[in-house]
């Protein structure tokens, strides 16, 4: 079953990437056996997934099956490249998988989840992640950092090197953090 509309119809590839990449509504019979299935934790091979085409430049095409990962929003569906310029970050239902386009078998799922808001900055080569309670930032090494900023639900944004964390505090509390983006420090916390 194809969920073409959950995945944002234009990826969106910030980072140099040497692939090509479209959501597709049904796997192609010329290759049966280049699909590669993508389950995320709880969830099974039969949930409906979103098929999504790849074309990397130096290895043979292929698709992948990504299993919607939560059910309801604000849990975001979209593709994005990464630092690698042969990784692609994909993200179903909240769920994330980054994987070498020329390598599919090679996956690494995003601990973060629900991921519900993503920023990639690349001046200084970061993508920030957030899922309900906590903000992460990666680079090509991996995560470089991670915070807990809130009880329940994260936005954020992108000002001048700092990220802007809004989320709730316990009890029915608005929190707003500001955090550097290069080294996760917390630079203010205030509560309304």
């Amino acid at each position: 079953m194809s969920r073409r509309d959950a995945v944002e119809q234009t990826p969106e590839l910030v980072f140099p990437h040497t692939y090509k990449v479209r959501v597709i509504d049904e796997i192609p019979n010329v290759d049966p056996y280049r699909v590669f299935r993508f389950v995320g934790k709880g969830r099974t091979v039969d949930e409906p997934a979103v098929l999504v085409r790849f074309t990397p430049e130096r290895s043979p095409t292929w698709t992948g099956s990504f299993v919607h990962g939560y059910g309801s929003p604000p849990a975001m569906s979209g593709i994005y490249s990464w630092y690698r310029p042969s990784d692609v970050l994909i993200v179903e239902g909240g769920q994330g998988y980054v994987i070498d386009v020329n390598e599919p078998q090679k996956c690494e799922p995003i601990p973060e989840f629900p991921i519900t808001a993503l920023i990639q900055d690349l001046a200084t080569g970061l993508n920030v992640i957030a899922d309900f309670n906590r903000v992460a930032a990666y680079d090509a090494s991996g995560r470089r950092w991670s915070l807990r900023v809130s009880a329940d639900g994260v936005d954020m944004t992108l000002k001048e090197g700092q990220i802007i964390a809004h989320g709730c505090s316990l009890p029915d509390k608005s929190i707003t953090s500001v955090i550097d983006l290069r080294t996760g420090q917390v630079i203010s916390d205030r509560s309304s």
